[in-house]
């Protein structure tokens, strides 16, 4: 939906007043897929989320925010308070696991942290090696 020129400019105001500013026309619909919060809060902010242009999808894209919040918050939580899985403990940060492994007499959970960093390593050194190859075809291109 493209708001027309003379609509958005009467309504935004100017920036050297502290006022909102208007996007350039046309490119309306593209804020609403690329930034549809920010787009729907100017929306509001300008008057005109009630009209049929924008009303159907203002609002849904505000339960969708709300939805997505909540869900973050709940899994969050249930992450915080799961302590224990098939009757094993489950630690929360690095040294909970040295202290887990110092307790069962076992060093599982310090060979997994360790396979876990030799993976990391492994793949952020693929990474940069190819990011570096392709700066080099890229350099010999510009020969």
């Amino acid at each position: 939906m493209v708001l027309p020129a003379s609509i958005s400019l009467q309504r935004a105001g100017s920036s050297a007043t502290g006022g909102m500013t208007a996007p350039p026309p046309g490119n309306l619909s593209n804020l609403k897929e690329s930034h549809p919060i920010q787009a729907a809060d100017f929306a509001i902010q300008l008057g005109v989320a009630l009209e049929p242009g924008f009303n159907w999808w203002v609002f849904c894209v505000f339960k969708k925010r709300d939805a997505i919040i909540s869900l973050v918050k709940c899994c969050n939580i249930r992450f915080l308070k799961t302590t224990h899985k098939y009757n094993l403990p489950l630690p929360k940060l690095f040294d909970n696991a040295l202290a887990i492994d110092k307790g069962s007499g076992s060093t599982l959970w310090a060979d997994a942290i360790d396979k876990k960093i030799k993976n990391s390593e492994l793949h952020y050194m693929l990474w940069m090696m190819a990011g570096m190859s392709q700066m080099d075809s890229s350099l010999s291109h510009a020969t």
